[in-house]
């Protein structure tokens, strides 16, 4: 499958229970930018006229048949062009599909904007600080900032994925049902020390929502709004809510796929759309970058999957990011 890496590549594919966004670049080059803006919609083009070989995306295609995956949506952009588009009966373009865990990838953007704007001074920042309420627990947990929230290094006991999120007692889902989900998620024991171990944990990003609320003073909804949505022309987001009305950090935004497609061209260019700066170029390159590396051969970023994996490569030629989220733990690119 390498013939699917061509510099600039925008992949979005959802299947039953997981999505996918995906993006390549290479770091010797700049992805220019595209001849127009889809701010109000995507254009279409020809493969050829995008230098895409149209057998590659017909193996593509085929092995998506041949592995039987449940794909329902399936939409390759290059060089800001729709050169693929595929949904299956009875999703459309315009269908609301659930995006899953790529909601952590939006909610590391905002972080980014109110970094960017001011509203949050530093990544360093001690979680607690937005939690004078909060005073009564262990004081190593004074240790755990912003930025450990998010590469996923809290050092707090989350054994999310012990059993399938179908299933009550999963830790996430007990912290959904809790009447205080932040304290639920802060109140878990802790297994390491802040920075050193990567665990996945939805939890820390629902309380990286909390800190947006406190921190900008608005509904993190209403925040993405104005500063994230509405400049990419993202209108229709439906994102789910706690039963404190805050909504959820680790997952729960359902979006059109042309829509997530804007998130990860506004990546390729480095936080800019349309000549302004919707968040920095310094924190795109800082959250594609792998921090902390994995168990699954490849580094995390802010919100972002990375390949290479973190200093396997001084400085990589090729550098790999996407955002997945889903129930069933598999990538397909």
């Amino acid at each position: 499958m390498r013939r699917w890496l061509f510099g600039g590549l925008l992949l979005v594919a959802a299947s039953l229970g997981a999505y996918l966004l995906f993006c390549h670049f290479s770091t010797q080059i700049n992805v220019p930018p595209p001849d127009y803006w889809p701010t109000e919609g995507w254009k279409r083009s020809t493969p050829e006229a995008q230098g895409i070989y149209p057998d590659t995306l017909a193996d593509g295609l085929q092995l998506v048949r041949d592995l039987k995956l449940h794909v329902h949506s399936l939409l390759v952009i290059r060089h800001g062009y729709v050169v693929v588009e595929a949904n299956v009966y009875p999703f459309t373009e315009d269908v609301l599909q659930p995006i899953h865990s790529i909601t952590k990838s939006i909610v590391a953007t905002l972080v980014g904007i109110a970094l960017d704007e001011g509203y949050i001074e530093s990544l360093n920042q001690p979680v607690l600080s937005f939690f004078p309420e909060l005073e009564d627990l262990e004081r190593e947990k004074r240790a755990i900032t912003i930025r450990h929230l998010l590469t996923m290094t809290s050092g707090l006991d989350w054994p999310e994925h012990k059993s399938s999120y179908g299933d009550p007692e999963n830790v996430s889902n007990k912290m959904f049902t809790s009447e205080t989900p932040i304290r639920f998620v802060l109140e878990r024991p802790m297994a390491a020390s802040p920075g050193k171990v990567f665990n996945y944990n939805s939890g820390t990003w629902h309380v990286l929502m909390a800190i947006l609320a406190r921190a900008t003073g608005m509904d993190p909804y209403m925040f993405a709004q104005e500063h994230l949505f509405s400049p990419l022309g993202i209108s229709r987001v439906w994102w789910e809510r706690d039963n404190t009305g805050l909504p959820m950090g680790g997952s729960g935004i359902r979006m059109r796929p042309r829509d997530l497609a804007k998130i990860g061209l506004l990546y390729l260019q480095r936080g800019s759309w349309e000549g302004k700066q919707v968040v920095s170029a310094k924190w795109v390159d800082q959250a594609t970058r792998g921090h902390i590396n994995t168990d699954m051969d490849c580094g995390y970023g802010y919100g972002w999957w990375v390949y290479p994996p973190k200093s396997s490569i001084p400085r990589p030629i090729q550098r790999v990011f996407w955002a997945s989220g889903g129930t069933s733990d598999r990538l397909y690119v």
